[in-house]
């Protein structure tokens, strides 16, 4: 009785620290190829978020990110306050 106690109680604070992070997947609106340079892609992601999102995690961008060309818009009502880019690389099971 302890155990299912215990993990129902597991569960629902993970549903609970969940609903602080809100999840996209980026939809590619134009993308410019520039010879030897790199290339220019522009991308659009619409979140509805509440007074308790604390993270907007946007998924489907480019691999390679030029940090200092980043660029974010967003309502007037809505301040970011940090951001960060990083990879997630499913780990491979070892055969």
């Amino acid at each position: 009785m302890y155990r299912i106690l215990f993990s129902l109680f597991l569960l629902s604070a993970l549903n609970i620290s969940a609903q602080d992070t809100a999840r996209a997947n980026a939809k590619m609106d134009k993308a410019t190829v520039y010879f030897g340079y790199g290339a220019e892609l522009m991308h659009s992601v619409k979140i509805r978020v509440t007074p308790e999102t604390r993270f907007i995690l946007i998924d489907q961008l480019s691999s390679s990110l030029d940090l200092n060309s980043l660029q974010v818009s967003c309502p007037e009502d809505v301040s970011i306050l940090s951001q960060r880019f990083s990879l997630y690389t499913p780990p491979y099971p070892l055969l």
